[in-house]
């Protein structure tokens, strides 16, 4: 009886040594990567792929510029009437400029000589103004291609011009490609109205226009209608 009293003992003892279920449950780690879905994984299975945009397909995109070859005909200048008021003007304008020359020479503000050569710069600028003005208009050949413009035969590509503009000058209307060096000299042409706004489309589709102002030179030959 007291072996078998002991054996009992001992046995309620082991059990008592074992954890329970529920302390069995709260001691087993949870493996949280079993029980949360990947939801990156459902993400990028539910988002399709972007295909990326490549040049070639933004070139594709764009509206093609149709081919173009215009040619018309315009004078290089523009015809002024100048009365002797204006040849009166000009031969005053050149006294006066010898006479102060003269003048400085005298109270010793300039040297002989440099009064002199001065001088004879003045007479020569007023000869080659009367064979200007005198001179007849010429009429230039243009030709507008996909490669640019050409004047009598020399060609002026695009990729040197980056923008243009348009001005009316008298009866005409003037046409100004603005050049891509900075201190680069605008090339002007004449063109007729009733081909005007086919050459000004053209143009747009292969430069952006721009209000183009007259600078100091352009002043001075509108004033001297040369």
């Amino acid at each position: 009886m007291d072996n078998k009293g002991e054996d009992e003992k001992n046995l309620w003892q082991a059990d008592q040594d074992q954890p329970t279920p529920a302390e069995q449950t709260a001691e087993q780690p949870v493996d949280q990567s079993e029980q949360i879905p990947d939801q990156s994984a459902e993400a990028t299975s539910e988002t399709p792929a972007e295909s990326p945009i490549t040049d070639q397909d933004q070139s594709e995109s764009k509206t093609p510029i149709a081919p173009v070859e215009i040619r018309w005909t315009a004078s290089d200048s523009i015809e002024h009437e100048r009365g002797k008021g204006w040849y009166a003007t000009v031969a005053a304008a050149t006294l006066a400029i010898l006479a102060g020359l003269a003048a400085l020479w005298f109270f010793g503000i300039m040297e002989l000589f440099a009064a002199i050569t001065t001088g004879i710069l003045v007479v020569i600028m007023l000869v080659t103004l009367l064979v200007v003005t005198r001179k007849p208009a010429h009429e230039v050949e243009y030709l507008m291609t996909d490669s640019g413009i050409t004047m009598d035969g020399k060609l002026h590509p695009f990729a040197e011009f980056r923008a243009f503009g348009v001005q009316p000058v008298g009866v005409m209307w003037q046409l100004a490609l603005i050049p891509v060096k900075r201190f680069g000299i605008n090339v002007t042409m004449f063109i007729q109205e009733d081909q005007g706004e086919q050459i000004v489309d053209a143009l747009g589709a292969r430069l952006p226009m721009e209000n183009v102002k007259n600078d100091l030179v352009d002043n001075i030959i509108r004033r001297l209608k040369i």
